[in-house]
């Protein structure tokens, strides 16, 4: 009898251990967010990959997308390259406007990529505003500047350690 005491016993406090450990990282979350809180002067909320930090002059969320994911609410018509993969992302609202960071990742060469690029905003309804193209000792680099409505794009084309970057920043104005 003693022995299935002992046994509920030990299955009751491995469970409250379980739900402490969870309790203790909500608590540290808390004080994380009341710590930030004080340093930039405003409320600092963080859920899962994301952080808004609010102040009297206005609120700033911070979201991080997953990896091989473009981020919530990337427009359906800015050209993604074909077969490129997703190597970072993540997006920041503020004031109403939202800005994304992506960098994709191909093994085409930079010259396919901007070549590709450039069809595919003239073909799509994006007005490029900038567009260069430089070569030079095998290190070729591109950059476009785009608009279509409220949204304006720089994507930048450069050789990196893992094939062809491709970065994008884009703005969209509330």
């Amino acid at each position: 009898m003693k022995r299935a005491i002992v046994g509920v016993l030990i299955v009751v406090l491995a469970l409250w251990l379980v739900g402490c450990q969870s309790v203790s990282e909500k608590i540290g979350e808390e004080i994380g967010e009341e710590i930030a809180g004080g340093v930039v002067g405003g409320d600092v909320e963080v859920d899962g990959d994301s952080v808004t930090v609010e102040t009297d002059d206005g609120a700033v969320t911070v979201e991080n997308g997953e990896a091989g994911e473009l981020p919530d609410g990337f427009p359906d018509d800015f050209p993604i390259y074909d077969g490129a993969t997703v190597d970072s992302a993540s997006s920041i609202a503020a004031d109403g406007d939202t800005t994304f960071y992506v960098n994709l990742v191909s093994k085409d060469a930079v010259a396919d990529v901007y070549d590709w690029y450039k069809a595919e905003f003239g073909s799509s309804g994006w007005e490029i505003k900038s567009d260069v193209m430089m070569s030079g000792d095998g290190q070729d680099s591109a950059m476009l500047s785009v608009e279509k409505g409220s949204m304006t794009g720089t994507l930048s084309v450069v050789v990196g350690s893992g094939g062809t970057d491709i970065g994008i920043i884009l703005v969209i104005e509330g």
